[in-house]
Protein backbone atom coordinates (compact mmCIF):
# COMPACT_ATOMS: atom_id res chain seq x y z
CA UNK A 1 0.00 0.00 0.00
CA UNK A 2 1.17 3.56 -0.99
CA UNK A 3 -0.20 6.72 -2.61
CA UNK A 4 -3.25 6.73 -3.71
CA UNK A 5 -3.79 7.95 -7.12
CA UNK A 6 -6.07 10.24 -8.75
CA UNK A 7 -9.34 11.79 -6.58
CA UNK A 8 -9.63 7.86 -4.73
CA UNK A 9 -9.92 7.47 -1.23
CA UNK A 10 -9.92 4.56 0.86
CA UNK A 11 -13.52 5.72 1.74
CA UNK A 12 -16.85 4.47 -0.49
CA UNK A 13 -17.80 7.82 -2.19
CA UNK A 14 -15.69 10.45 -0.50
CA UNK A 15 -13.11 11.74 -3.37
CA UNK A 16 -10.13 14.08 -2.93
CA UNK A 17 -10.14 17.31 -3.87
CA UNK A 18 -7.93 18.02 -7.11
CA UNK A 19 -4.18 19.14 -7.01
CA UNK A 20 -4.05 22.97 -6.04
CA UNK A 21 -7.74 23.39 -5.57
CA UNK A 22 -10.13 24.90 -3.13
CA UNK A 23 -13.36 24.16 -1.66
CA UNK A 24 -15.43 26.61 -0.72
CA UNK A 25 -19.30 26.20 0.44
CA UNK A 26 -21.07 29.41 0.76
CA UNK A 27 -25.31 29.97 0.96
CA UNK A 28 -25.59 26.12 -0.15
CA UNK A 29 -23.83 26.19 -3.31
CA UNK A 30 -20.21 24.15 -3.79
CA UNK A 31 -17.62 25.30 -5.71
CA UNK A 32 -14.18 23.94 -6.07
CA UNK A 33 -11.84 26.87 -7.59
CA UNK A 34 -8.50 25.72 -9.13
CA UNK A 35 -5.46 28.32 -7.71
CA UNK A 36 -2.66 26.91 -10.14
CA UNK A 37 -2.08 25.05 -12.88
CA UNK A 38 1.28 23.04 -14.23
CA UNK A 39 0.04 25.72 -17.68
CA UNK A 40 0.70 28.62 -15.53
CA UNK A 41 4.61 27.36 -15.90
CA UNK A 42 6.40 29.73 -18.07
CA UNK A 43 8.73 27.36 -20.32
CA UNK A 44 12.05 29.08 -21.19
CA UNK A 45 14.02 27.29 -24.10
CA UNK A 46 16.70 30.30 -24.29
CA UNK A 47 19.01 29.87 -21.59
CA UNK A 48 21.04 26.55 -20.99
CA UNK A 49 21.57 24.03 -18.17
CA UNK A 50 24.72 25.81 -16.82
CA UNK A 51 21.84 28.92 -16.20
CA UNK A 52 19.80 26.90 -14.56
CA UNK A 53 22.15 25.20 -12.34
CA UNK A 54 23.59 28.57 -11.33
CA UNK A 55 20.11 30.01 -10.54
CA UNK A 56 18.83 26.76 -8.94
CA UNK A 57 21.89 27.15 -6.65
CA UNK A 58 21.10 31.11 -5.86
CA UNK A 59 17.43 29.90 -4.97
CA UNK A 60 18.29 27.34 -2.49
CA UNK A 61 20.95 29.33 -0.85
CA UNK A 62 18.31 32.52 -0.79
CA UNK A 63 15.88 30.04 0.52
CA UNK A 64 18.32 28.00 3.40
CA UNK A 65 19.11 32.16 4.11
CA UNK A 66 15.13 33.34 4.73
CA UNK A 67 14.39 30.09 6.62
CA UNK A 68 17.14 30.28 8.64
CA UNK A 69 16.69 33.53 9.73
CA UNK A 70 16.86 34.14 13.16
CA UNK A 71 17.26 30.61 14.56
CA UNK A 72 20.12 29.30 17.04
CA UNK A 73 19.40 25.58 16.31
CA UNK A 74 17.47 23.28 13.67
CA UNK A 75 17.17 19.37 12.36
CA UNK A 76 17.56 18.36 9.65
CA UNK A 77 16.72 15.30 7.87
CA UNK A 78 19.98 13.58 6.25
CA UNK A 79 20.43 10.63 3.97
CA UNK A 80 22.75 10.25 1.71
CA UNK A 81 20.51 11.72 -1.40
CA UNK A 82 21.58 14.78 -3.50
CA UNK A 83 18.49 17.02 -2.30
CA UNK A 84 19.42 16.74 1.92
CA UNK A 85 23.12 17.34 1.28
CA UNK A 86 22.47 20.21 -0.65
CA UNK A 87 20.13 21.44 2.42
CA UNK A 88 22.98 20.81 5.14
CA UNK A 89 25.30 22.22 2.95
CA UNK A 90 23.63 25.47 2.43
CA UNK A 91 23.21 25.68 6.01
CA UNK A 92 26.68 25.74 6.58
CA UNK A 93 27.11 28.22 4.25
CA UNK A 94 23.81 30.71 5.42
CA UNK A 95 23.81 30.37 8.71
CA UNK A 96 27.33 28.95 9.80
CA UNK A 97 26.63 29.18 13.60
CA UNK A 98 23.00 27.50 13.74
CA UNK A 99 23.17 24.23 15.73
CA UNK A 100 22.42 21.97 13.06
CA UNK A 101 21.46 18.19 14.64
CA UNK A 102 20.66 15.78 11.66
CA UNK A 103 18.84 12.79 11.60
CA UNK A 104 19.07 9.38 9.41
CA UNK A 105 16.92 6.60 8.79
CA UNK A 106 16.70 4.17 6.48
CA UNK A 107 13.31 2.60 4.52
CA UNK A 108 12.56 -0.37 4.99
CA UNK A 109 14.72 -2.91 2.65
CA UNK A 110 17.36 0.13 2.43
CA UNK A 111 20.68 -1.04 2.88
CA UNK A 112 22.93 0.51 4.87
CA UNK A 113 24.82 2.99 2.29
CA UNK A 114 22.46 6.01 2.94
CA UNK A 115 23.43 5.65 6.48
CA UNK A 116 27.32 5.50 6.30
CA UNK A 117 26.98 8.45 4.19
CA UNK A 118 24.92 10.30 6.08
CA UNK A 119 27.35 10.10 8.81
CA UNK A 120 30.14 11.37 6.21
CA UNK A 121 28.65 14.39 5.14
CA UNK A 122 27.38 15.18 8.84
CA UNK A 123 31.20 14.49 10.54
CA UNK A 124 32.35 16.18 7.53
CA UNK A 125 30.45 19.30 8.28
CA UNK A 126 31.09 19.27 11.89
CA UNK A 127 26.91 18.08 12.78
CA UNK A 128 26.16 15.44 15.15
CA UNK A 129 24.20 12.85 13.00
CA UNK A 130 21.70 10.50 15.04
CA UNK A 131 20.38 7.47 13.24
CA UNK A 132 17.20 5.75 14.38
CA UNK A 133 16.58 2.41 13.15
CA UNK A 134 13.02 1.12 12.41
CA UNK A 135 11.52 -0.99 14.64
CA UNK A 136 10.32 -4.98 14.07
CA UNK A 137 7.08 -3.75 14.12
CA UNK A 138 6.98 -1.00 12.05
CA UNK A 139 3.76 -1.58 10.82
CA UNK A 140 1.70 -2.71 13.64
CA UNK A 141 2.94 0.16 15.53
CA UNK A 142 2.42 2.70 12.85
CA UNK A 143 0.28 1.99 10.06
CA UNK A 144 -2.87 3.28 11.34
CA UNK A 145 -1.14 6.39 13.27
CA UNK A 146 0.07 7.46 9.45
CA UNK A 147 -3.41 6.58 8.09
CA UNK A 148 -4.75 8.77 10.34
CA UNK A 149 -2.07 11.73 10.05
CA UNK A 150 -2.51 11.78 6.28
CA UNK A 151 -6.46 10.78 6.13
CA UNK A 152 -6.03 7.42 4.74
CA UNK A 153 -3.99 8.99 1.45
CA UNK A 154 -0.52 7.38 2.23
CA UNK A 155 2.10 5.43 3.86
CA UNK A 156 4.80 5.70 1.83
CA UNK A 157 6.63 7.46 4.43
CA UNK A 158 5.40 5.43 7.32
CA UNK A 159 9.40 4.40 8.14
CA UNK A 160 10.09 8.46 8.94
CA UNK A 161 7.49 8.25 12.38
CA UNK A 162 10.06 6.60 14.74
CA UNK A 163 12.71 8.90 13.70
CA UNK A 164 9.73 11.82 13.84
CA UNK A 165 9.16 11.26 17.59
CA UNK A 166 12.78 11.98 18.53
CA UNK A 167 13.03 15.16 17.11
CA UNK A 168 13.09 18.22 19.25
CA UNK A 169 9.49 19.91 18.42
CA UNK A 170 10.54 23.00 19.91
CA UNK A 171 13.38 23.09 16.24
CA UNK A 172 12.11 23.79 12.76
CA UNK A 173 12.79 20.57 10.94
CA UNK A 174 14.53 20.64 7.55
CA UNK A 175 14.28 17.98 4.66
CA UNK A 176 14.51 16.93 1.26
CA UNK A 177 12.17 14.13 1.06
CA UNK A 178 9.83 14.22 -1.81
CA UNK A 179 12.29 17.20 -3.34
Amino acid sequence: MGTIYGNNTFFKDIKALPPASILTFQNKKLQIEEYWTPKAIKIDNHNNQDYFTKKGKELILQSIKRQTKGLKSADCFLTGGFDSRCIVMAIKNQSPNLKLKTYTTLKEGDNTKDKIFAKKVANYLNYPNTFTPLPDNLYQKYFLKTFHLTDGLLNEHLFLLPLIEKLDTDNVNFDGIIG
